[in-house]
């Protein structure tokens, strides 16, 4: 088990502004967002069945390419650098978008 340092859930509170002391904010060199599919390309070549393998076999990625960022307003993303919640295997952080102002969108 680690020891993390994670922000009390009693003390959670809804902040509206990103700020360099309580976030990491990233804006320059955010190239693309993607998003792995559930969905699998199969094609029927005779009686079997081939599913898509990604670029090993030559078929198309289940990487799709998504819009930069999920609102319009949006030029960055930030990351609270506290721990939000954990559990078993699993650490939680707050991953936001901001805009040009730093207020959360």
């Amino acid at each position: 088990v680690r020891d993390v340092r994670r922000e009390s859930q009693l003390k959670v509170t809804e902040e509206t502004v990103a700020n360099e002391q309580d976030w990491w904010m990233f804006s320059h060199g955010l190239n693309q967002r993607v998003a792995w599919s559930d969905q699998r390309d199969t094609r029927e070549r005779g009686t079997t069945t081939f599913r898509n393998r990604g670029r090993r076999t030559g078929g198309s990625s289940r990487w799709n390419n998504l819009q930069k960022f999920v609102h319009p307003s949006a030029v960055g993303v930030a990351m609270r650098n506290q721990i939000f919640s954990e559990g078993a295997e699993r650490m939680v952080s707050k991953f936001r978008e901001f805009d040009e102002n730093y207020n959360f969108v």
